[in-house]
């Protein structure tokens, strides 16, 4: 939950632009509310501070005037669509979007080949009804700015997945947010709505996740391109394996020096591939020198972050990511602080 907002704070230093922390609470079954300030709280207390804050609970009437708009514009068709569904309602999908040969997040196949719901464990039955759903057209798919690059691959996998298919957009449950449709009410699915949510950062953003999320970075991309003009740029950083996770955590704490915290982040990202383990020699490297020496190597990561910018034209997914697997590197990092000592 930190990594991200380092991120954020850094790459928005290196590139002298608007620092935003995005936070999500709409959901249909948890109220998230009462966790956001505790959230804040917490990356206030690390030293993490932004120029703006945006929550899209804060910001749903502008979500849903956008979702509007898409339907108004016929993005957004209503079809008559078979549906599997259960009496809970968490299952509530496309019949085309059921998988054949395993079983999914929110569904099981039982011996007898019926699906049952993973929460409420009922037998989840086929309803033919109108819907509201997003066809995925070929003609209107743009590929996706995505860093570290080597995502890219995957992406071209969801392309081949979803092109020519379309997604659910109503639940037949009450979500709590709805649109019309010549009279007709739908609820929205509440991933659908935030996933709108960047339509109001701005005209060029880059957007920064982990990479859990980058099939959710895929639908957001093909939202975009079909209801809006915005540039985005997809990060989507890596994760620290979970073995490791735990003392990660520990050496985190030990200093509430800010340097310290966001350089043991940024030097345990492995840019190169989806997971990372933690580095021990890198810990005790950065808790044993001193807050100044720290401060001028967080310079130098800073420095040498944009020159790469400054100096490389090409894509933003490119150059971001070239930037990121070279210029944050504690060896080089080392030898270009020492100027600042000097001086």
């Amino acid at each position: 939950m930190l990594i991200a907002p380092t991120i954020v704070e850094y790459l928005g230093s290196v590139m002298e632009t608007k620092k935003v922390l995005a936070t999500n609470t709409l959901n249909t079954y948890r109220k998230k509310d009462d966790e956001l300030p505790i959230y804040i709280d917490d990356i206030s207390k690390n030293n993490l501070f932004f120029d703006e804050y945006l929550n899209d609970m804060e910001n749903v009437h502008f979500i849903l005037m956008a979702v509007q708009n898409m339907i108004d514009n016929d993005i957004i068709k209503v079809s008559n669509e078979k549906v599997i569904r259960c009496n809970c309602g968490k299952v509530d999908l496309l019949k085309t979007a059921i998988r054949k040969f395993s079983d999914g997040k929110l569904y099981k196949r039982t011996d007898s080949g019926n699906l049952i719901c993973a929460s409420c464990n009922g037998v989840c039955r086929e309803y033919e009804e109108q819907v509201l759903i997003l066809n995925f057209d070929k003609d209107n798919y743009k590929e996706i700015n995505i860093v570290p690059t080597f995502l890219s691959k995957e992406m071209k996998e969801f392309e081949k997945k979803f092109i020519g298919s379309k997604i659910l957009v109503s639940k037949y449950r009450n979500t709590g947010y709805s649109v019309y449709k010549n009279d007709q009410k739908f609820f929205v699915d509440i991933d659908f709505l935030w996933m709108n949510f960047s339509k109001f950062l701005g005209q060029s953003n880059i957007l920064i996740a982990s990479n859990h999320q980058i099939l959710k970075m895929f639908i957001m991309n093909y939202i975009n391109n079909v209801s809006s003009e915005q540039d985005l740029t997809f990060l989507a950083h890596p994760y620290i394996n979970k073995n490791d996770l735990l003392q990660f955590e520990k050496m985190y704490h030990i200093c509430n020096d800010e340097y310290y915290k966001k350089l043991l982040i940024l030097y345990n990202l492995n840019w190169r591939k989806k997971s990372c383990n933690y580095s021990e020699s890198v810990g005790k490297y950065l808790s044993n020198i001193s807050n100044t020496r720290r401060m001028n190597l967080y310079r130098a990561v800073l420095e040498s972050s944009k020159d790469y910018i400054l100096n490389f034209s090409g894509n933003n997914d490119v150059s971001i990511n070239r930037m990121l697997t070279n210029s944050i590197n504690l060896q080089k990092n080392i030898a270009l602080s020492k100027k600042y000592v000097r001086k």
